[in-house]
C-alpha cells in the first residue's frame, strides 16, 4: 500500500475555510486509510475554541496533525521539519492552501508511483485560468510557461513547478535531498528544490491532471501588496541565484534591476526599484 504524508500550509483563514482542505474533507471516505495530514497553521492568530471544535469536527477520520504557534515560520523551515519527521516509505505530498482537487489527483498519483516506483517526483499540471503555469520551463534564471501540456516521464532538467501538488519520495529527501535553504521564507522555495532536484534525478513524471491553483500575484490586491510580495520574490530569486556560478548569478542580478524598473512603469510606483538587486 502506497502511503501519503499530505502537508498543507494555511495563512490567515481558518483551516475548514482552505479550499485545499474543503477538498480533502470531501474526499474523505476514498483516501482516510492511506494518508496522514498535517496541518501547519501559520496564521497570527491561534484557533478559538469555537473554532478548534467545529475544525475538529469537520477533520474527523483522518490521521492528521495539527500544528500553530501564531510565529508565520518559513516554508523552508517547515518542509525540512516535516521531512525530519516523515518515514522513509511514504510520499510527502505538498499542498498550498488554495488548490482546488478531487478524489481523481489522488487515483492517478496511485497509479502513477506503482507504474515508475523508480521516479521520485511525480508533478500535477496546474492552470491559473486557462494558462498552465507549473510544469515550467526554467533555462538559467528565466523561466516560461509550456504552451502545451506534456505528461509521462520527462527530463528534469531544465524543468521548475510550484510546490502546490508535487509528491516526493521521502527516501529521496532524507537520502539525497540536502534540505531546503533556510534564507529563503515564503517564496522560490519550489525553484529551489526543482533545481537540486535537477542535479541528482535524471527523470520526473508529470501526470495527466490538472489542478487550479490561485497565483497571488496577479490577483486584485493593493499595490502596497504586490510590492511586499514582489520584494519577497526578487529575494528568494536573488538567494537562489547564488547557487549557481557567478556568470548567472551578474545576469541575474541585472535581470531582476530590468524587471522591477518595467514594473515601476507599470504601476507608476518607484518603489519597485527601491532596494533593487543592483
Amino acid at each position: 500500500m502506497i502511503k501519503f504524508r499530505i502537508l498543507v500550509v494555511v495563512y490567515k483563514k481558518l483551516p475548514f475555510e482552505s479550499s485545499t482542505i474543503k477538498a480533502l474533507i470531501d474526499i474523505k471516505d476514498k483516501i482516510s486509510n492511506d494518508v496522514e495530514i498535517v496541518i501547519w497553521d501559520n496564521s497570527p492568530d491561534l484557533l478559538d475554541e469555537h473554532s478548534q471544535q467545529e475544525f475538529e469536527k469537520k477533520i474527523s477520520g483522518f490521521n492528521y496533525l495539527y500544528i500553530a504557534d501564531g510565529k508565520n515560520t518559513p516554508l523552508s523551515a517547515i518542509y525540512n521539519q516535516i521531512i525530519g519527521t516523515s518515514h522513509f516509505d511514504e510520499y510527502l505530498v505538498i499542498f498550498d492552501d488554495d488548490t482546488s482537487f478531487d478524489f481523481n489527483y489522488f487515483a492517478t498519483l496511485t497509479k502513477a508511483i506503482s507504474q515508475y516506483p523508480h521516479i521520485n517526483l511525480f508533478l500535477p499540471l496546474i492552470k491559473y485560468k486557462e494558462q498552465i503555469v507549473s510544469p515550467a520551463n526554467q533555462v538559467l534564471f528565466r523561466g516560461s510557461y509550456w504552451k502545451k501540456k506534456k505528461t509521462g516521464v520527462l527530463k528534469s532538467k531544465r524543468i521548475t513547478a510550484i510546490n502546490s501538488g508535487m509528491a516526493i519520495s521521502t527516501n529521496y529527501l532524507k537520502t539525497k535531498f540536502k534540505g531546503y535553504n533556510e534564507k529563503l521564507k515564503f517564496y522560490e522555495t519550489d525553484n529551489y528544490f526543482m533545481y537540486q532536484f535537477s542535479k541528482d534525478s535524471d527523470c520526473l513524471f508529470v501526470m495527466d491532471i490538472e489542478l487550479n491553483h490561485i497565483l497571488n500575484f496577479y490577483e486584485d490586491i493593493s499595490i502596497t501588496e504586490k510590492l511586499d510580495r514582489y520584494r519577497q520574490q526578487r529575494e528568494g530569486f536573488l538567494i537562489n541565484m547564488k547557487e549557481r556560478n557567478f556568470f548567472v548569478c551578474t545576469m541575474a542580478r541585472l535581470y531582476s534591476f530590468l524587471v522591477s524598473v518595467k514594473l515601476s512603469l507599470k504601476y507608476s510606483d518607484i518603489r519597485f526599484v527601491y532596494k533593487s538587486s543592483l
